[in-house]
């Protein structure tokens, strides 16, 4: 049974990613960050709003959650911090992108302008860090957590699923 967690910065592609993979595998998929949003859409805030003030207690409800569905094996996990909380995960993946790069994903994906896209990337990659240290004592970019730390702007998002399936291969 396969367990792959896929984490990274905003706009780096995780999700994306992720997605694809347990598509290709056949494997469950689950996203930390679609319940943080779910959360968010309750309470009429945007993610960025609800990261800076969601409670310790939902990060680590959603965290354990996560880590004690995918168990089974066979899941694909898109979460900043599966690396640390996922125990049996067979490859851990860090994805990151230059801040312009992530900002134009962010600004594509959501419908706004660049300059607020940049804002919104820098915001999220400080109140992301902030959350998890202060909760954790995490640095979730300290990349010794991660078995493959990947550079999403070098590629189209089909050249990530290949590295990341040509990497899974030889791990297996």
């Amino acid at each position: 049974m396969t367990v792959i967690t896929v984490g990274g910065m905003v706009g780096a592609g995780k999700s994306t990613l992720a997605k694809m993979l347990a598509e290709k595998l056949g494997f469950n998929y689950i996203s930390a960050g679609q319940i943080f949003r779910e959360e968010a859409a309750k309470r009429g805030m945007t993610i960025q709003e609800f990261m800076k003030v969601a409670p310790e207690s939902l990060h680590r409800n959603v965290d354990r959650m996560v880590a004690e569905r995918v168990r089974s094996g066979n899941w694909v996990v898109d979460s900043r911090l599966g690396a640390f909380f996922v125990k049996n995960a067979d490859l851990r993946v860090f994805l990151t992108a230059p801040v312009d790069v992530r900002a134009e994903r962010v600004a594509e994906r959501d419908g706004v302008p660049l300059k607020e896209a940049v804002q919104i990337v820098k915001t999220r990659d400080e109140t992301d860090r902030e959350n998890y240290r202060r909760i954790y004592g995490i640095d979730y970019l300290d990349i010794r957590a991660y078995d493959l730390v990947l550079n999403t702007a070098l590629f189209e998002k089909d050249g990530v699923l290949e590295v990341v399936e040509h990497v899974l291969e030889q791990v297996s």
